[in-house]
Formats: C-alpha cells, structure tokens, sequence
C-alpha cells in the first residue's frame, strides 16, 4: 500500500478516482487520473508512477497504533509518495471547451 499525491486542483480527495492500472515491471505502472477539478469540469490525465523509492505502507500503524490516516504531519514526514510524472493530458484535445467524453479513456492504460 502506497501514498499517491494529489493536486491542489482538487477540492476534495472522493473527486479524483484512478481508472485503469497496468504494470509494466515491479515498481512501474502507468495509470489513468480523471476527476472532477474545482472549476467544475472532468479532467483526464495519463501518468507513469514508479512506487521503487515509495514508503510501502503495508501493515503500518502510527507509534500509538492508530492507523496512519489518524496521522499528524509530523507523524507521516518520513513517508515518500508516488513519483508520477504526466505523460499525456487528454483535455489538451478539447480544443479548449473543457469538455471530452468520459469514456474514452478507459481500457487505455
């Protein structure tokens, strides 16, 4: 289990869901971001992520053994995320109307 980082774009952490996930070797697997963004529209985003320098979070429990969501910042700051990087942004091919089906880009990853 691994932290994933999610841009401020967001107003709430529920808008943004993980579509497809594929592995391409241990620690590397491109993956398909789409959520609703705070400017009310669907945004759509391939990204490689590499979980090889990531904290695995399997079986993890604050030193009070909370759970780790129960967590300060200073509780979580030796914990290191996902890496990912955008690879492909399919609003880049609205054309700038902000709009794309949701479908399409599932299956893709």
């Amino acid at each position: 289990m691994f932290t994933y980082p999610i841009d401020a774009n967001y107003a709430k952490s529920k808008e943004l869901k993980i579509g497809d996930l594929l592995a391409i070797s241990d620690t590397r697997f491109p993956l398909i971001e789409q959520g609703i963004q705070k400017d009310g529209l669907m945004h759509r985003s391939i990204y490689p992520i590499d979980i090889s320098s990531a904290t695995d979070l399997s079986g993890k429990t604050l030193s009070d053994k909370r759970d780790l969501q129960f967590g300060a910042a200073a509780d979580l700051a030796n914990i290191q995320m996902v890496k990912r990087t955008k690879l492909f942004d399919y609003d880049a091919l609205s054309g700038g109307f902000g709009y794309l089906a949701e479908k399409p880009v599932q299956g893709q990853a």
